[in-house]
């Protein structure tokens, strides 16, 4: 399979490296054929890597490298990195990205589009809005093919976690010998993540690997979008390590609440605010109290469960998506990628702790921290202030509503000319008053 899949270009390798974290799914003689797509394709010629660095920098390889090994560490589907050293004796990690790559990954792309303009066309998958994941994976596509883009990337997250580097650890960027086709870190060395035999407190890890996954998401809203087992490693110190910075997914603060309202009505058995925040997003147009019962009929059978063999992410979202598909929900295309993300940290953890619980290490993180993410009161004031802009709209309906039954002679002396009447004032006011007791109450 991996031989197919490395033939038909690297978006199709980019498939299979996701298959590769889901021994569960795929069953585990399938999920070790496709490991090697993670890190052992076939390199490049190391002449084409001296011209294109030359070319970036418009200098000689000796101007900008003591040393710089012929032999790739790892060469993947995009590019190619190797060990050097620059003048000043610092190791490095060298990413240089493959001759003619650019043109490849827009044939796929075409290919893409034509296929979902087609599935448009018959009514095919129209919920997933195929077209628009085409283009956002086009997007994505085209940071990933311009290197500085994965730089800033790198250095963003890196700052985010800066505090957690200990258990989640960030390579730092260095900027002087990064380029639109180089990219320059700090060398890090490690094992694989994916070679579980050779690992040492495979529970912390998949415990360490879950919180960095969280505080990402929740936390920051900016998260590693490919982690797959070919992008992390671990130190001699028990520390993660993550590489390759293309694929990344960003979340604006009122996504991450209601996401986060998500997590914690699902682990708080708290159906109705789960559905409120699938209402309030605009996630699901209506039929609320349905929704309700059909939330608690995912997560009830689950909830309790301590043997997680016959339970994993990717069946709890195939179930999620049918029945907000029975909802006319719509797939949000900005959610995919975290999707995607979820079930690749889970296959992971899988791998190191096969009876380890995603959920319950999230249950932990959403008490130790939920109360202390900053944008949870900011979108809260900013939900009481739209609910007051509603009711404000609400009482002019009223008003306008009088003002016909007015006109049609059947309460003439009923109001006085022009604005909205004392009554309706007060009321208004009582209203907000005991809307802003129920939200900060």
């Amino acid at each position: 399979m991996h031989l197919c899949l490395r033939s038909l270009g690297p978006t199709f390798i980019k498939f299979g490296q996701f298959l590769a974290s889901r021994a569960d799914i795929v069953g585990e003689e399938v999920a070790g054929n496709l490991l090697t797509l993670c890190d052992k394709l076939t390199p490049f010629p190391y002449s084409q890597v001296v011209s294109i660095i030359e070319s970036q920098f418009h200098k000689k390889m000796d101007e900008i490298f003591l040393e710089f090994d012929e032999e790739p560490v790892a060469a993947a589907s995009i590019a190619q990195v190797h060990r050097a050293r620059t003048l000043d004796g610092e190791l490095k990690a060298v990413k240089v990205l493959r001759p003619g790559i650019e043109a490849s990954f827009r044939a796929d792309i075409d290919l893409m589009r034509k296929i979902a303009d087609i599935s448009s066309a018959l009514g095919i998958l129209g919920r997933f809005k195929l077209p628009q994941l085409v283009e956002m994976f086009s997007d994505i596509c085209k940071l990933e093919l311009d290197l500085r883009f994965e730089a800033a990337s790198a250095d963003e997250l890196r700052e985010n976690l800066r505090a957690e580097s200990s258990d989640f650890y960030v390579p730092k960027v260095d900027w002087k010998h990064t380029s639109r086709r180089v990219l320059t870190l700090q060398w890090v060395e490690g094992t694989p993540i994916y070679r579980v035999d050779e690992l040492q407190n495979k529970e912390l890890l998949a415990k360490n690997l879950i919180i960095a996954f969280c505080n990402q998401v929740y936390r920051d809203g900016f998260f590693h979008a490919d982690m797959h087992p070919g992008n992390l490693m671990v130190d001699a110190n028990s520390r993660i390590i993550v590489v390759d910075f293309g694929i990344m997914g960003r979340l604006d603060e009122e996504t991450c609440f209601y996401i986060t309202e998500i997590l914690v009505g699902f682990i708080n058995r708290d159906y109705r605010r789960v559905a409120a925040a699938h209402f309030d997003a605009g996630y699901v147009p209506e039929r609320f109290d349905q929704f309700v019962t059909a939330c608690r009929s995912i997560w009830e059978p689950i909830a309790d469960v301590d043997d997680t063999k016959n339970f994993s992410t990717a069946s709890l979202l195939a179930q999620l998506f049918k029945i907000t598909a029975d909802f006319d929900m719509c797939v949000q295309p900005k959610l995919l990628l975290l999707q995607k993300s979820m079930v690749l940290v889970e296959g992971i953890c899988r791998q190191l702790v096969p009876e380890m619980n995603f959920w319950k290490i999230a249950e932990l993180w959403v008490k130790d921290h939920y109360e202390n993410i900053g944008y949870v009161e900011r979108l809260k004031q900013c939900k009481a202030y739209r609910s007051m802009m509603n009711i404000g709209l609400l009482v002019s309906k009223i008003d306008r509503s009088l003002d016909i039954v007015i006109s049609h002679g059947q309460a003439a002396n009923a109001r006085k000319s022009g604005g909205i009447t004392k009554s309706t004032f007060c009321l208004t006011l009582v209203i907000a008053f005991l809307t802003l007791i129920i939200l900060f109450k």
